[in-house]
């Protein structure tokens, strides 16, 4: 018996079939204009003829909602970005999406190394050989502060100083806390 798949279950076989879903409809690629087919629930989220109508229109701001310094970045390399890149604002307005004011990161990482080189440059030190402490607030040579193998420059968040009044401050106020014998 090789009866029709809905015709097995008890159902009906086409537009009768609750489960129809219009059948092959026809609709036109916005980005070539050709007429091409494709069933009607997958028009819903399919509106190009092929791949290559798809990739053009990545590109495209009438197509796609994304930020306009992204746009800016994709027009000028030509193709979509990587998943992880990261656009970041050189003089760090994020309204001013000039080309030399965009710079392409190649992942969030980098993004926030150049914020944090930026922080130290503008403080008045030296990105290369510098760090601000996160107590004091002051740029120090990078000789100022303790080693951390943890931590991802090497280097404590305190310098040596900050580190030392926080030290003795931890100490000063375990002691008030203790019960005394009378």
């Amino acid at each position: 018996m090789t009866a029709e798949p809905a015709l097995r279950q008890g159902g009906q076989s086409g537009e009768a079939n609750g489960n129809w879903q219009g059948g092959q409809q026809e609709a036109i690629c916005p980005q070539c204009g050709s007429v091409f087919r494709a069933p009607r629930w997958q028009l819903k989220r399919r509106r190009f003829c092929s791949r290559q109508c798809s990739g053009l229109a990545n590109i495209d701001p009438s197509f796609r909602k994304t930020r306009p310094h992204v746009l800016i970045i994709e027009r000028l390399m030509g193709k979509r970005l990587p998943p992880c890149a990261v656009v970041h604002h050189f003089n760090e307005n994020r309204k001013d999406n000039s080309h030399s004011n965009l710079v392409l990161c190649q992942d969030q990482a980098y993004h926030l190394l150049l914020h944090s080189r930026k922080r130290i440059y503008d403080a008045g030190g030296n990105p290369n050989t510098d760090k601000i402490c996160s107590r004091c607030k002051m740029p120090k040579p990078l000789t100022d502060f303790h080693l951390a193998p943890t931590n991802g420059d090497g280097r404590r968040c305190y310098c040596k100083p900050c580190q030392s009044e926080i030290y003795h401050e931890g100490r000063k106020n375990y002691g008030s806390d203790s019960i005394t014998a009378c």
